[in-house]
């Protein structure tokens, strides 16, 4: 565990020092601030809004993400009226710049629209709004991201320290908070072999 721990923490600080944008790691490719924020809450929060199931995939992250397990959120593709929807959609003509993993992300007081052209790009945009979230409210703000490199793993080597199916579990959802996308699982070596 000392081990998950210290890579955390040595993720956390070389991402952080790419940039403090808006506390998103890595930093976003372009973040503009804007005043106001989006209120999480019961009178102000409106559905999650998915209509594919690619996206309603990506809304059950997003709500899970934002500890909204037990509130009246659903996942219809029409918001309901006087609501302040989080919608979630696919491009219909892919954005050249985002790739398959880069989305566009706007956050207002009157709602959040997440767009990416590939389900990855909703997945990684769900993981940029989790980081914005402070409390019960996410900053105004207006995201266009892409990685920079197609190439993001981390490595864990169980063939020299023994780790539990729980910690293997934590570390591939830390991978994921910071948009790795690749899992390279070192079971064996000279010193052992383990699954």
């Amino acid at each position: 565990m000392r081990t998950f721990r210290l890579i955390s923490l040595l993720l956390l600080l070389a991402f952080s020092a790419q940039s403090q944008v808006a506390n998103i790691i890595p930093a976003p490719v372009s973040y503009q601030a804007k005043s106001g924020f989006y209120l999480l809450s019961d009178k102000m929060a409106g559905p999650v809004v998915a209509s594919s199931p690619a996206e309603r995939v990506a809304a059950s992250h997003l709500v899970k993400s934002l500890g909204l397990k037990g509130k009246n959120w659903d996942t219809k593709s029409a918001a309901k009226a006087g609501q302040k929807p989080i919608t979630l959609s696919l491009n219909s003509q892919p954005a050249a710049n985002l790739g398959k993993e880069g989305y566009t992300l706007e956050v207002t007081s009157k709602g959040i629209t997440l767009r990416a052209n590939e389900p990855a790009g909703l997945f990684y945009g769900v993981q940029s709004l989790a980081q914005l979230m402070e409390g019960n409210q996410i900053a105004a703000c207006s995201i266009v991201d892409y990685p920079r490199f197609g190439w993001r793993g981390l490595m864990l080597d169980v063939s020299r320290h023994f780790f539990t199916k729980d910690e293997v579990k934590a570390f591939i959802d830390q991978m994921a908070r910071y948009k790795l996308n690749t899992f390279h699982w070192h079971l064996t070596d000279d010193n052992g072999w383990r699954v």
